[in-house]
């Protein structure tokens, strides 16, 4: 008799071990993996000339094989000539969003790429959104932006609609003048001027 109830006590002890163990026990569950895919959106602008013609080049120009493509390229249709005081030439720059996100067009920079800046001193410059030169979005003297930024007094949206072949881009009118009082110190120098238009980004950038 006391043997079985030995055995029978130590059943009831491995039972209570096994129920003590489960209720320590966590439910879990794994599923995956998931992707996540995250792409950055840009903000590019392709700019080219457009004076009644399509050819790429530099805007100003003061003979065809200056406004070549490239040299000994296609020459370009609409040469200055060499300029003279009281001279004015208005140019067209369209400019296009080429990335896939809304952009603000804030400003306008212009390095000097090679030649005089006694010249670029004396040079005034003006951008405007028409052609009859009434909507000025930035103007000064050349030598001036040279060495800073034209920030627009309110961005220019240029929105990322449509597939961008077919995108419309936005025209600049691009005036530069050289005024009556240059004297002959201005006498054949040249210089050569790259402009760029700068964009940020439209969204949650109000």
């Amino acid at each position: 008799m006391r043997k079985q109830a030995l055995l029978a006590i130590g059943a009831a002890a491995i039972m209570a071990v096994g129920i003590s163990a489960g209720s320590f026990a966590l439910f879990s569950a794994q599923a995956g993996p998931s992707q996540a895919i995250l792409t950055a959106g840009t903000v590019n602008l392709k700019s080219w000339r457009d004076q009644g013609d399509t050819i790429p080049g530099p805007m100003f120009y003061t003979t065809a094989a200056e406004g070549a493509t490239t040299p000994g390229g296609v020459p370009g249709l609409y040469p200055t000539g060499p300029w003279a005081p009281g001279d004015n030439v208005m140019r067209v720059l369209m400019v296009r969003n080429t990335g896939d996100l809304d952009a603000w067009l804030t400003g306008l920079n212009a390095s000097l790429a090679s030649g005089s800046i006694h010249l670029a001193n004396k040079l005034d410059y003006k951008v405007t959104t028409d052609v009859a030169g009434l909507n000025s979005v930035a103007s000064g003297n050349l030598g001036a932006l040279i060495s800073g930024t034209a920030t627009f007094a309110a961005p220019i949206a240029l929105n990322a609609t449509g597939p961008v072949p077919t995108r419309a881009p936005k025209p600049f009118y691009f005036w530069v003048s050289l005024p009556l009082d240059a004297d002959n110190s201005y006498q054949s120098e040249t210089l050569r001027v790259d402009f760029t238009m700068n964009a940020v980004q439209k969204r949650n950038n109000p």
